[in-house]
Parts: structure tokens; sequence; C-alpha cells
């Protein structure tokens, strides 16, 4: 397919950084988008890429999580957005690719990274970059860019154990202090790359 460099670049450095966070986190992380499943499908035309592939499978999420807790998985679909900013045309654009997602992979977190947010607090904390998005719950989320940021949840928020790793208690016993901490400054730098990758315009 004829896709923007730049834009594919930005968009495999952020799911990099995702599927890392999950892995030191102690989550076993698979590929499992379709790109993933086919490395040949850049060689396809649009129409051939819409034509061949079932829309189910072009909308698999881009990773799966797993942890094992009380002897069974806890398996969770991850689909992995970048956006240098967010609009209230882009959210709309947004939506609507999500919600044809949602009717295929309703069990799927959307984490949304973003250069430059609508909204923070004047801080540069890793929460303040990122969302995750309920799939389930994506109906209930405002349409304006504002509001549909700070309907997002942060990914402490989402995913409780990684502040068992900030906290280093209970993991510290397990992991050990020095395994715990290394996961705040691993946030904190991704903090940088969204920025980073903002910086780098498309080619025209």
């Amino acid at each position: 397919m004829a896709m923007n460099p730049q834009n594919v670049l930005k968009g495999r450095v952020i799911e990099g950084l995702i599927a890392t966070l999950f892995k030191r986190a102690k989550y076993k992380v698979v590929p499992l988008g379709v790109e993933h499943q086919f490395p040949d499908i850049d060689a396809l035309t649009v129409a051939e890429y819409r034509d061949q592939l079932p829309e189910a499978l072009r909308l698999l999420p881009d990773l799966m999580i797993y942890r094992w807790d009380s002897g069974a998985p806890k398996i969770s679909f991850i689909e992995v957005k970048y956006r240098t900013s967010l609009t209230d045309t882009g959210v709309a654009q947004l939506y609507r690719t999500l919600e044809k997602q949602q009717n295929h992979w309703s069990e799927t977190q959307c984490i949304l990274a973003v250069a430059e947010p609508p909204y923070t607090s004047g801080k540069e904390y890793h929460q303040y970059h990122f969302r995750v998005i309920g799939m389930k719950e994506l109906a209930t989320y405002p349409t304006d860019a504002v509001g549909f940021w700070k309907k997002g949840s942060t990914i402490i928020q989402a995913y409780p154990e990684f502040e068992s790793f900030l906290k280093r208690n209970p993991l510290t016993d397990v992991f050990g202090a020095e395994y715990a901490a290394s996961l705040e400054p691993l946030l904190d730098d991704s903090v940088k790359i969204v920025k980073a990758l903002g910086e780098i315009e498309p080619r025209k």
C-alpha cells in the first residue's frame, strides 16, 4: 500500500514503545496486527488490500498482551494510535476508525499517544501524553478533542500493575527494588519519544 514513510515510522516506533512498556511490566506481548501476519502487505495496492483481506483481518489489534494470574491467562488486545496533535476533526476520524474495529474486536483497548495533547496541567509526566480508550465505552466519549482526551484513562488507571511497579510494592519482593524502579524512567522517557516524533513532519 502507498503509505507515507514518516507516518509508518511513527506508528511502528510507538507500537514498539508500548510493547516494551508492557514487557517491562511482566506482560507477555504478541504482535497481532495484519502487518505482522502478512509481512509483504506493503506490496499490495490500496484496492488489493481492501478487496483481498476481510475487514476483521484488516482491523486486527496491534498487540495481544497477557499475564498469568491464578493459573489462567488474563488476555487483553491493544490497538496503538499516534497523533502529533488532537483536534475535533481528528477525533471524528479516529472515532470512525475505532468504531469499525469495535464491531469486530470489542474487547480491545486503544492506547493513544499524542505529542501535543489538547489538555494538560502544564506538567510533562507520561500520563499527559497517553490515554487508554476502551472500545466498549466508545459511544460514551465526547466528540470534542478536550472532552475525548479527558474521558480516556491513564495507563496506570487502566493497568494497575504499572502502579505496583512504580510504588515498588508488592512487586519489590518479587522482582527487586531496582527492577521495579526501572519502569518509571522508561515511562518518562517515552514522553520524549512521543514529543520527538511530533517534530517529524510528513513528507509532502
